[in-house]
């Protein structure tokens, strides 16, 4: 039986696009809005197009033949660059094209082999982490970098390395997550799989609809808070010469990062604000919060005394240890620790006792959700909402009024 297949000249014009079929010398096809074209007529075998394809075997290799010899050659690959391995594997990959001539979406270019190393999961992922930066051209951040770098170590590599990349699918990485080491809590299962995507979606040239992501809902968890009376009692604990960048820390709501990196130049005491602008991202001072965001804090009032005893200078650190050096993470954290012990305190870490602290406390004092955002930079206020019930004050308050 003859089949007929009607194409239109739009069409038409595709397909010499992608050289899939070629036009004669006189140049008729222009002239009609369709043409009827028989994919089992013999006589246009040596120059026309069998568009239905079919696989051939040609010694122990598999090829689709489209009968474009006049553009030489045959199809040898799949869109992975893969040479087909067998019939079946040919099969898929002719009916695939089929579809995508329909949709005008073929591409003869995908379809030969290719550098299959240059998609290698572990020389993508290497070239990411080299480069340092998101798929918006933003720098990662040095603490961000260290971890995601520790994440492809520790749980990606070993499980995709040598993979192509373009092979993963869904099921694939359902499977990765379902193996990943039962003693992770499940937010660093989550962070783990936010780092995967966040490479995975580099690259415009992957379908980013091919894959769902794993997105477990974690289990809300207080968060660990101390009254200023034990913030007090602490650093009633710590060395004198260390104190003044605790009493910052507990009395402005600052990440400890963006405390080490204070200098003069962001202290403006006439109009009673400090400046955050800096943050120290492991080793690396960055002109930049975390937040990615520039924004003013009033000075306390107990905390202006503790100010204008600190030496300064525009170009200096406004926290310096007895040798003159801006606090290092480590020491920083080390002099935090051995007071709260020293206290008869339960461990807390510093981040919690000082900037979680200071938004609980003035959360359980009645402060609005948004005036805490603004104070600790938070870009989001939904991250906000973890504070929205610390003793549940504002709902003690409500249910002991009294009723007629």
């Amino acid at each position: 039986t003859m089949i007929e297949k009607s194409y239109t000249i739009d069409e038409i014009k595709e397909l010499l696009k992608v050289r899939l079929v070629t036009d004669s010398a006189d140049n008729i096809l222009a002239s009609k809005n369709e043409i009827h074209y028989s994919s089992q007529n013999k006589n246009n075998f040596e120059g026309g197009l069998c568009m239905e394809g079919n696989v051939k075997k040609i010694g122990k290799s598999w090829y689709i033949d489209f009968r474009r010899r006049q553009i030489g050659g045959r199809i040898a690959y799949d869109e992975l660059g893969r040479r087909f391995w067998s019939e079946e594997h040919a099969k898929q990959c002719l009916n695939k094209i089929r579809a995508e001539v329909t949709n005008g979406t073929f591409n003869i270019d995908k379809y030969k082999k290719l550098d299959v190393k240059e998609w290698k999961f572990e020389v993508r992922f290497q070239r990411y982490l080299d480069a340092g930066v998101d798929k918006n051209k933003t720098p990662l951040a040095p603490a961000t970098k260290s971890v995601i770098k520790h994440f492809y170590t520790k749980y990606l590599y070993p499980y995709f390395k040598s993979w192509d990349l373009r092979a993963i699918s869904s099921t694939h990485v359902s499977d990765f997550y379902d193996q990943l080491p039962t003693n992770l809590c499940d937010g660093t299962k989550r962070n783990i799989i936010f780092a995967f995507r966040a490479f995975y979606r580099m690259f415009e040239e992957l379908d980013q609809t091919k894959i769902r992501w794993p997105s477990p809902k974690l289990v809300g968890k207080k968060i660990p808070w101390i009254s200023q009376e034990e913030q007090l009692k602490i650093i009633s604990c710590i060395p004198e010469k260390h104190r003044p960048i605790f009493y910052f820390l507990i009395w402005h709501g600052v990440r400890p990062g963006e405390a080490r990196g204070l200098m003069w130049d962001c202290i403006d005491l006439k109009q009673n604000i400090i400046y955050i602008k800096r943050n120290w991202s492991n080793y690396t001072l960055r002109e930049i919060t975390k937040g990615r965001k520039d924004r003013t804090t009033p000075i306390y009032s107990q905390f202006k005394p503790v100010l204008k005893e600190l030496a300064r200078s525009k170009k200096e650190f406004v926290f310096t240890t007895p040798r003159g050096k801006h606090y290092q993470r480590k020491l920083i954290n080390r002099v935090w620790n051995k007071a709260v012990k020293e206290a008869g305190y339960a461990p807390i870490r510093l981040y919690n006792g000082t900037k979680h602290s200071f938004a609980s406390q003035l959360r359980k004092a009645g402060a609005d959700l948004s005036d805490i955002q603004e104070l600790l930079g938070l870009a989001d206020i939904s991250t906000t909402y973890r504070y929205a019930d610390i003793e549940q004050t504002r709902l003690t308050r409500v249910i002991e009024l009294k009723r007629s």
